[in-house]
């Protein structure tokens, strides 16, 4: 789930549905499937993205563990 269905002018927060025990590989794509961002993560129970860097637009960010998978639309606003 993500943090806000509204716009978000700054960053994003997503949280598992369970809690994550391993590292994870966050991506930011954009709707034509561009990776805008690509990083590993520490386990965490949520995790937080930083979209102040992006043009306003709708975003899918992808959440991967080796035993999930987690995609949400987010939208970024000025």
């Amino acid at each position: 789930m993500c943090s806000s269905d509204l716009p978000s002018t700054d960053y994003v927060t997503v949280v598992p549905p369970a809690p994550v025990e391993e590292e994870v590989l966050l991506r930011v794509t954009n709707l034509a499937g561009q990776v805008l961002l690509c990083e590993r993560r520490a386990p965490a129970e949520r995790y937080t993205v930083t979209v102040s860097d992006l043009p306003a637009g709708i975003y899918v960010l992808h959440l991967q563990g080796s035993h999930f998978r987690l995609a949400r639309k987010m939208v970024v606003g000025r």
